[in-house]
């Protein structure tokens, strides 16, 4: 796989591939003030991400980060009205073939964490520190996006409007 640099995406529509996921980074802040963000794994496994899924037919780029908000991860909030940032990963839509991507993330400001959720049975949900969160991740793109979440001014406007 090519490593590419994480990148912004003010316009969902304009990523330029054939092949287009709809990721969220589900976040919120501590009582310290520190902010914490949620990825997921499958169950067995130690290869954390964020929660993301292919764009469902009918559903606008944000309905779809949301609906695998809910079915994933079991959390609902406020949702970024564009994403933070893009990142290239490797999807596996049958078994035995992977496609290229682009991942198209939204920031979640998490209001709600439910005890059951649709994916409970299949997800594994932890809360990380950012810098922890990037060291936990495998994927190169998302390793930067991660990294740049980190002084990216909409992603840390977005947590100050939402503590406020």
């Amino acid at each position: 796989m090519n490593a590419v640099s994480a990148r912004p995406a003010s316009n969902p529509g304009a990523i330029l591939s054939e092949h287009v996921l709809y990721a969220v980074l589900p976040w919120r802040r501590t009582k310290r003030a520190e902010i914490k963000v949620l990825l997921v794994a499958p169950r067995g496994s130690e290869q954390w991400s964020l929660l993301s899924g292919l764009p469902s037919s009918g559903k606008t780029p944000r309905q779809a980060a949301m609906s695998e908000a809910f079915e994933q991860a079991g959390v609902v909030g406020l949702l970024d009205a564009n994403p933070i940032g893009c990142y290239s990963s490797q999807a596996t839509p049958t078994e035995g073939s992977t496609v290229s991507c682009e991942v198209a993330v939204y920031g979640l400001k998490v209001r709600g964490t439910l005890t059951h959720w649709p994916g409970s049975t299949q997800y594994k949900r932890r809360w990380f520190r950012l810098d922890d969160a990037i060291q936990a991740v495998s994927n190169a793109g998302l390793k930067h996006l991660l990294a740049s979440t980190g002084v990216n001014d909409t992603f840390h406007g977005a947590a100050r409007k939402a503590a406020a």
